[in-house]
């Protein structure tokens, strides 16, 4: 009986103190889903190769970490058409310098999950790049979302983003590249908030940024450019404030190439603050309904 409970203290001793571990998945030969399923907290899935399918971070997982194993976007996740390509609902998931190509989404983060994406090129998703959906977090840096479906970042449903850096408004900055998608660069809706500084939004076939029902976004320091109708737009009583704040996010916002429609439209009981930099478009720098509350300094 003795032994049997030492064996016992001694095993659970282990379970809580053992390290965490280096996974090496070589797709196709090895399984990413069975990695990820496996994963205890702490644990690097290093992965090579092209991983088809679409996988899961099941919401019990914690501090994963997955990564290319040799030179940044050196591995693939190719996702199925039909679902998400990489769907995370764990906490302080990390993913980094992975290609996310195809899927119905490419990278879902939702239902309280919280993630770091970073230096990843995710693209060609039938719908949006990268989703924050249901009360979930994302820090969104340095990544390349190009490509996609409809719009290359979506926050909604009371969900939050920090799009272009982490830590401190001070900086760095952690630029994303969002370019070519087939409606918006970036959408927040439905008491989403965003904070968006420092990327590069450009040629999107719709709106660069689109606010709507009650969403709330700080941005500064982006090149909004080259985008198919307005470079930012706000209606249905969401919020948009404008380099006004310290450090990084009181840098005015730009636009190299005129916007198809204007720099910033605010439409249906949007609230403005902020500077408007030098925004613009084709039919101008702003367009203001009567119905818009407070405005944007030159």
């Amino acid at each position: 009986m003795i032994v049997t409970l030492i064996l016992a203290l001694l095993s659970a001793f282990f379970a809580l103190s053992s390290p965490a571990w280096a996974v090496n998945v070589n797709c196709p030969a090895d399984s990413l889903q069975s990695a990820l399923d496996n994963a205890s907290p702490g644990d690097t899935i290093s992965v090579s190769g092209t991983c088809t399918g679409n996988f899961l971070v099941r919401n019990d997982k914690v501090r994963v970490f997955i990564q290319s194993s040799g030179a940044c976007l050196s591995a693939t996740i190719s996702g199925g058409a039909s679902g998400t390509a990489l769907d995370i609902r764990g906490k302080a998931i990390s993913v980094t310098c992975m290609i996310i190509n195809g899927g119905n989404q490419g990278i879902v983060v939702q239902r309280g999950s919280n993630a770091v994406l970073d230096h990843n090129l995710v693209q060609n998703a039938n719908r949006e790049g990268i989703t924050v959906a249901l009360s979930a977090s994302a820090v969104i840096t340095n990544n390349e979302i190009k490509g996609n479906g409809t719009d290359g970042i979506f926050v909604t449903e009371n969900s939050s983003a920090r799009i272009g850096w982490n830590n401190s408004t001070d900086g760095p900055a952690a630029p994303n590249d969002i370019h070519d998608n087939q409606a918006r660069g970036i959408i927040v809706s439905n008491s989403a908030s965003a904070r968006i500084t420092s990327n590069n939004i450009h040629n999107n076939t719709s709106y660069g940024i689109y606010l709507y029902r009650g969403a709330q976004v700080d941005a500064a320091n982006n090149d909004i450019s080259g985008n198919g109708s307005d470079g930012i737009h706000v209606r249905t009583n969401s919020t948009l404030t404008l380099a006004f704040d310290s450090g990084i996010f009181s840098n005015s916002n730009s636009t190299t190439t005129n916007n198809t429609g204007v720099g910033v439209r605010c439409l249906t009981g949007g609230v403005l603050s902020g500077q408007i930099g030098t925004l613009n478009g084709d039919l101008g720098a702003t367009s203001i309904d009567p119905s818009c509350a407070g405005g944007l300094l030159p």
